[in-house]
């Protein structure tokens, strides 16, 4: 849906629901028939603030909601792993690219908000064999010191960075230690209009519309 771009950790999601099924139920019972936040709104609201809001209203602490997310997502994959694989998907022609960098010797990284064992499952369920040190958490902010590490690893190779995030292009285009990066604006992920728009003003990201693209790359 339109609001799975604003889920970067797990407990978003959680939130989200709550808001979206608390709101829907509120307008169900008002007399004056008031309308629900529009996704919109919600988008224009969401952030840290909001998260903090939501946590306070309904009795949770961020770092206790955290904790349960992940004890619950790790016993799935523990005792469920096959279901759990099962529920998550690549883009379509995003494997035959990856496999296609692997073949040509190509060292590549995968940057994620996901601790590196899940990571690690998923690639593997899907027949890539990347080494568990190319696997690099960046947490929900840009990754900017992970791609300082690169360049450090890598001084003569030129360095690929595919995100949808058009707000962690940004920062990666505006850090002057990072100016040989190219970057590219995975359109094709969870973007919302206004982050493709941003990847758009920016000179140095190009747009990649779907992950069949990638092989250009390569």
């Amino acid at each position: 849906g339109r609001l799975r771009p604003l889920i970067i950790a797990g407990e978003d999601g959680v939130l989200l629901a709550r808001l979206c099924v608390d709101e829907a139920l509120a307008s169900s019972k008002s007399d004056r028939s008031m309308r629900p936040l529009s996704v919109g709104e919600i988008e224009a609201s969401w952030g840290p603030e909001m998260r903090h809001m939501l946590c306070v209203r309904y009795g949770l602490a961020q770092a206790d909601l955290a904790r349960h997310f992940s004890d619950i997502r790790a016993n799935r994959l523990s005792c469920e792993p096959h279901e759990w694989l099962q529920e998550h998907s690549f883009y379509e022609g995003a494997l035959d690219a990856l496999h296609a960098a692997l073949q040509a010797d190509i060292n590549l990284y995968i940057l994620s908000a996901k601790q590196a064992r899940y990571v690690q499952a998923l690639v593997a369920h899907a027949g890539l064999h990347i080494k568990p040190d190319s696997i690099l958490q960046s947490g929900s902010e840009p990754p900017t010191e992970a791609m300082r590490l690169l360049h450090q690893r890598h001084t003569d190779a030129t360095i690929y960075l595919v995100d949808d995030s058009a707000d962690k292009l940004r920062a990666i285009a505006s850090d002057p230690n990072l100016l040989s990066t190219r970057l590219f604006f995975a359109e094709y992920g969870f973007s919302t209009p206004q982050q493709q728009a941003l990847a758009a003003s920016m000179p140095r990201v190009r747009c990649l519309k779907t992950a069949h693209d990638l092989q250009a790359l390569f």
